[in-house]
């Protein structure tokens, strides 16, 4: 079974951890080997679990942050409380999770979707994260392009002050540098570049 295959089995669990997540005390706080003259990394609370990888490539503008990490999709079901056949796992080793947050810095919106730069209505927003965004998603490593092949969005609204996308790639080597790419029209912040290289990556124990 592929890992988009689980994704309707583990929504709801995933849920449940996001939320979990509000309350977690393990953030992520260090500048460490922040690179020269690099004006797009923040000094932000980022929470991250045993596995993942953050890159310190965050950016802001307007009134908002917006931050990728990465996990294995083995690893992603099983902290997510999904069991998973031993037939599937290996084929579940090329294929990873990639998730996105967009996080508010309004003191008076804590909704991104609610912020004067988001540029459809509630309900648009809502709609294009769910099922639009993946389209304005890629990975560039070395020659090679590669493209969500499914995404889950996260609709924790009163409980976060993050929005927070899944989306879900094969074939990514996540031990060799990339970047990810984002066009994003929903919130004007237009093509980002996230880079993910050995000094700027971040882990729950750096």
């Amino acid at each position: 079974m592929s890992l988009k295959s689980h994704i309707l089995f583990f929504a709801f669990t995933v849920l449940l951890f996001s939320c979990q997540d509000n309350n977690s005390t393990d953030y992520l706080t260090s500048t460490e080997d922040k690179p020269e003259n690099d004006q797009n990394f923040n000094e932000q609370e980022w929470i991250l679990k045993d596995g993942e990888v953050l890159s310190k490539d965050i950016k802001k503008y307007g009134s908002l942050l917006v931050g990728i990490r990465h996990v294995g999709a083995l690893e992603f079901l099983e902290k997510s409380g999904r069991s998973v056949e031993e037939s599937d796992k290996e084929s579940l080793k090329d294929e990873s999770v990639f998730i996105v947050e967009f996080k508010s810095l309004s003191a008076k919106e804590r909704n991104p979707l609610n912020l004067p730069q988001c540029n459809l209505g509630f309900e648009e927003g809502v709609e294009h994260l769910a099922f639009e965004l993946e389209k304005s998603i890629k990975i560039k490593q070395g020659d090679s392009i590669y493209t969500p092949n499914g995404s889950h969005f996260e609709r924790d609204f009163s409980l976060s002050d993050r929005l927070r996308i899944i989306t879900f790639f094969k074939g990514v080597n996540r031990n060799k540098e990339f970047n990810f790419l984002l066009n994003d029209e929903l919130f004007g912040g237009g093509q980002l570049y996230f880079r993910f290289r050995n000094h700027l990556n971040y882990t729950e124990n750096s």
